[in-house]
């Protein structure tokens, strides 16, 4: 993916690109761009440290379920270390307080704990490698990820929160990042509360939520999940099997305990 180095001269920001990821521009001053004042998320400000028991979340809503038992397997496994199980615990305690509250508030706490609990890295820094998707498990391991990861992380959780898949996008968009003169590649996960509702944008560069089109700084390019890709609001005939990063992240994250 492409990293974004900030120079220390004159304010400017400069990319050195890798092919085939997204960059992480850098972030966006979303009050600026709002025409109307933007909604603060709900914070959750503590979360229940304590582990939580094996659980299935949402299995009434035909949403995703979560194996805590094998997850807890799987951070706990080499090469895996202390850091990666003290964010379980967190991540555990996530779910026990967003489990019953309402989807937006689940959007908020969901956006707010990735967000504030890991650091943006690139691959090329992580892995050597110019794109890599990384599962939930492989974040905790790091304490960090690139911009894919932290949307796969929220719409793994998502799910495993009660979340509809049909409400939840996986969206590539072109970012309008300051010093560059033209798009650069990005990630977020979308929310739609209904088919024809606007999609509410989960973006690690801020914890703000916001309708895509108070969102001046991106384009949406195309969106996915596992029952289709779109462009735009148009279902395309290429299906989600074709996304092989997209599969083989699924069934990565499915062996480590999300369903």
């Amino acid at each position: 993916m492409s990293k974004v180095q900030r120079a220390t001269s004159m304010g400017a920001t400069k990319l050195a690109s890798f092919p085939g990821e997204p960059p992480r521009p850098p972030p966006v001053d979303v009050q600026a761009q709002a025409a109307l004042p933007a909604k603060q998320p709900t914070r959750s400000d503590s979360f229940d440290e304590a582990a939580a028991a094996p659980l299935a979340l949402g299995a009434a809503t035909g949403a995703g379920s979560l194996d805590l038992a094998q997850l807890q397997k799987s951070v706990t496994s080499p090469p895996h270390g202390a850091a990666t199980t003290s964010l379980l615990q967190g991540f555990n305690g996530l779910l026990e307080v967003a489990k019953d509250v309402p989807e937006e508030q689940k959007l908020s706490r969901v956006n707010d704990f990735f967000n504030q609990r890991f650091r943006y890295v690139s691959d090329q820094e992580q892995f050597g490698a110019p794109d890599h998707w990384a599962t939930p498990v492989e974040m905790m391991s790091r304490g960090a990820g690139d911009c894919e990861d932290f949307a796969i992380a929220k719409y793994l959780t998502l799910r495993a929160l009660g979340v509809p898949e049909s409400k939840l996008r996986m969206t590539h968009v072109k970012a309008l990042v300051p010093g560059t003169s033209s798009p650069q590649a990005h990630m977020v996960l979308a929310y739609r509360a209904t088919t024809q509702a606007e999609p509410l944008v989960l973006d690690n560069l801020t914890e703000q939520l916001l309708p895509l089109s108070r969102r001046r700084d991106l384009a949406a390019v195309y969106s996915f999940n596992t029952e289709g890709v779109w462009v735009g609001d148009t279902l395309s005939d290429a299906g989600p099997s074709r996304l092989s990063r997209w599969v083989d992240v699924l069934a990565r994250a499915r062996a480590e305990g999300f369903r």
